[in-house]
């Protein structure tokens, strides 16, 4: 449900009905679904099981969770090949999920579990490590290593979809917590942000 009381999460029933479309599963087919996305603020995840497989479905709606603003549906297509690209290029180096399909009927996407075992990492650091600078380090360094991977290569995103998930990002995501940990650097921080599109992590 949105801040202001609207709710656009899918019924079990819209959820069961595109896994049946997108699994080519008969009415038959026992699906279990639990929603997972206690950390989304945008969009809605769920954790599917069928017989002998288990994956995730992300619904993109057009009212995102946490926020009181409207973005296009569409943008689960970017989603998908984002994701598909860096699939590709992550080769056996690192895993990523991979796409199983999309439905454009819900604009929801589904993808393949990355393992058993893993867990994500918002959980993890905090409940098992103090995150010290040199964790930290190692970490910047990681995703610095993986961002450069991507650089050149263009945005799925088309360029109006590019400005409205910006706009998200720098008006309603970043602002509580800069401010709060940066307060005499978040109008300049802003600012560089805002007129650069590289990604500002450790290398």
């Amino acid at each position: 449900m949105t801040d202001d009381g609207v709710d656009d999460a899918p019924s079990p029933e819209r959820l069961k009905a595109v896994v049946r479309r997108g699994m080519d599963l008969s009415k038959t087919v026992p699906i279990s679904i639990m929603e997972v996305g206690a950390w989304a603020n945008i969009n809605y995840v769920y954790r599917i099981e069928i017989p002998g497989r288990r994956f995730y479905l992300k619904v993109v709606p057009e009212r995102p969770k946490r926020f009181p603003v409207r973005l296009p549906r569409e943008r689960v297509f970017s989603e998908a090949e984002g994701l598909r690209r860096f699939h590709n290029m992550a080769g056996n180096e690192i895993v990523i999920p991979e796409l199983l399909f999309i439905d454009g009927q819900e604009m929801a996407m589904a993808m393949t579990d990355v393992g058993e075992g893993r867990e994500v990492l918002l959980t993890l650091l905090p409940e098992r490590f103090d995150l010290l600078s040199e964790q930290a380090g190692v970490l910047g360094r990681a995703l610095g290593t993986v961002h450069c991977g991507t650089r050149g290569g263009g945005t799925p995103r088309p360029p109006q979809e590019a400005v409205i998930i910006r706009r998200v990002i720098f008006d309603v995501l970043l602002p509580p917590a800069a401010r709060a940990v940066l307060p005499e650097l978040w109008a300049s921080g802003r600012h560089r942000g805002e007129v650069h599109t590289q990604c500002r992590i450790q290398r």
